[in-house]
């Protein structure tokens, strides 16, 4: 019923005020819940060919495993990006990240929401599950290197792991571009 009313919800473009009786961290967290299935959903849609069929349902139909049966062993990550105050240093390509950890590997995450991501100076806030990855030890972060501006100067990433309720903190202080003397567009970053 949950991800009826919360596609129904998506579906129209707005947020229903649930009446019933809970506390404020509840309804928070049912509020965190749809914003994290929202960016998801904004996500898949970038990624689709233009002509594709975009369309809420079919997102559900593509993602039904993970937003009705996400299992026990996935995990809440947020990941904070910090674009370095450079000039030109942000970027309009598609970032791209995954984590590696002492138990393995999450699937990679295209870093985009409907904001105007990775400008120079500002710190950007990505919300995902994946799978555990156990203790994270390092990440790659990279971007297709696609766009008007695609060069990007990135200070730090931080990963917050909800499950260890741990921050890891990943140093770049590097340009990411094929115009750079290294010409990297990604790159993997040990945990400092």
């Amino acid at each position: 019923m949950k991800v009826v009313l919360v596609s129904l919800m998506l579906l129209l473009g707005f947020i229903a005020i649930d009446c019933s009786e809970s506390s404020e961290e509840e309804k928070t967290d049912e509020d965190d819940e749809m914003q994290e299935i929202s960016s998801d959903y904004l996500n898949w849609k970038l990624e689709q060919p233009k002509d594709s069929d975009t369309s809420f349902e079919k997102f559900i139909e593509s993602s039904s495993t993970k937003i009705e049966k996400m299992s026990l062993s996935d995990n809440r990550y947020t990941v904070y990006v910090q674009t370095g105050d450079r000039k030109h240093a942000g970027t309009n390509a598609k970032v791209r990240i995954q984590l590696f950890g002492s138990k393995g590997e999450s699937s990679e995450r295209t870093l985009n929401t409907w904001r105007d991501d990775f400008k120079k100076g500002k710190t950007d806030t990505f919300h995902f599950y994946d799978r555990d990855v156990g203790e994270i030890l390092k990440i790659r972060i990279g971007h297709d290197n696609k766009g008007v501006s695609p060069g990007w100067f990135l200070d730090r990433v931080t990963v917050n792991d909800a499950g260890r309720n741990k921050n890891y903190v990943f140093n770049c202080y590097q340009w990411l571009s094929s115009g750079d003397k290294n010409r990297q567009v990604s790159k993997e970053l040990r945990a400092s």
